[in-house]
């Protein structure tokens, strides 16, 4: 039982130790780290950009044949975990069709609870212990794997820190991405300028792919864009922030149109029909009365070409800004999307203030607008900017999010 779109998309450069270190935290079983008879337990912890969830993936990679059971999950919060285990408990058969998805987690936390063959159960992007702390199963042969920013997890969990690549690693990576040999000096203060952050390196290689500049000429561009790095906001790196920053700046019209809207949503179950779906509800008059006038023109006119939004989730990845999960499932990294909502911010075209949570944290959760027009931010027609905020919820009112299952 392995979901999609959970592997790597690119071959993974430098982590193989990281890898069997963190086989051999799952596997221990020392009382100082694990409790006897709990189940095996490893968080993966760094800042953003360190590659915590590719390690994670990679690790699925080498060891998905020592599985019989593979579920990731997304555990930034509570709603997201019980989502993803209602999910298991679908694919798993042992759902009940008539209840709600928090019954259909526990549905599949006792299925887990009697399964004997080895099963690993990943929490992406877990931020504390205390929401999780019921969703977790007690069970000696489940491994339990959680990518976090934050520490101090409980006992039964080793701490596994995810660093900066080496620098040897880190220029394989440059290499890898931009596909380029050669100039050792100009690729070595490349990788330095860009602190050996995976993240940054990647979006780096995929800028150069298609350019004549040389990496000394890179790194010119990388020092101006961190230079406008908006006051006050600071919760990623300044080489991730200049390396998002130049790949936004060569979007075509279309895929920055995206990024602006994209954003604002859950960064881990994107597709494209979320905006052609649009044009589906056009004609339905509450919709127009209501919620027509925040979505832009240019917006309108991608919706209503299937080709052109195909074309500009493509470009997207080819810029390293987003990564393709399965067939139609597409996810973005947490800071490409706290960038672009910094370049927002400072532009005032966000509908938020600086160091505010995005809204909604999980797309499906809280937003019915249909009838809650009073709610709308009250900028339609009075200025030239756009909400982007509110337009990316807005996709939220077109037809149902599918269930990736």
């Amino acid at each position: 039982v392995i979901p999609l779109g959970i592997t790597a998309d690119r071959n993974v450069i430098g982590r193989a130790a990281d890898v069997e270190t963190l086989r051999a935290n799952l596997t221990e079983t020392t009382a100082a780290a694990i409790t006897p008879g709990s189940s095996g337990g490893a968080v993966v912890k760094g800042r953003g950009g360190m590659g915590k969830t590719t390690l994670a993936q990679h690790y699925i990679q080498t060891h998905r044949g020592d599985y019989f059971g593979i579920w990731w999950l997304r555990a930034q919060d509570r709603s997201t975990v019980v989502e993803d285990l209602a999910r298991l408990a679908r694919r798993a058969s042992v759902a009940d069709t008539g209840a709600d998805a928090e019954a259909n987690a526990e549905h599949a936390l006792s299925y887990l609870q009697q399964q004997t063959d080895p099963w690993l159960l990943v929490y992406d992007n877990a931020e504390a212990i205390g929401p999780l702390r019921d969703l977790l199963p007690e069970q000696d042969n489940i491994h339990i794997l959680l990518t976090s920013r934050e520490g101090n997890w409980p006992a039964r969990f080793i701490e596994q820190p995810a660093d900066a690549l080496p620098e040897c690693e880190a220029i394989a990576l440059l290499r890898q991405e931009s596909g380029r040999a050669g100039d050792v000096d100009g690729a070595t203060a490349l990788v330095h300028a860009l602190d050996r952050l995976p993240l940054a390196i990647v979006a780096a290689g995929a800028w150069l792919r298609d350019v004549s500049e040389s990496f000394t000429d890179y790194q010119d561009r990388l020092a101006d864009r961190i230079a406008e790095k908006p006051p006050g906001v600071s919760d990623y790196p300044d080489s991730v922030f200049g390396a998002v920053k130049l790949s936004l700046d060569r979007l075509s019209p279309d895929a920055a149109l995206l990024m602006k809207v994209f954003c604002w949503l859950s960064p881990d179950d994107l597709w494209p029909g979320l905006v052609t779906g649009l044009v589906e509800k056009e004609t339905e008059e509450d919709f127009r009365t209501m919620y027509l006038e925040p979505i832009p023109a240019v917006l309108w006119a991608l919706a209503r070409d299937g080709a052109a939004v195909e074309r500009a989730f493509a470009e997207l990845k080819s810029r390293s800004l987003m990564d393709r999960e399965g067939d139609d499932n597409w996810r973005q990294h947490r800071l490409t999307q706290a960038v672009q909502r910094g370049v927002l911010l400072e532009e005032g075209s966000s509908g938020s203030s600086p160091g505010e949570e995005p809204t909604p944290r999980h797309p499906r959760e809280g937003w019915d607008l249909l009838g809650r027009s009073e709610e709308m931010p009250a900028h339609v027609g009075m200025t030239d900017t756009t909400d982007w905020r509110a337009v990316a919820c807005l996709l939220y009112t077109s037809p149902s999010p599918r269930d990736r299952g």
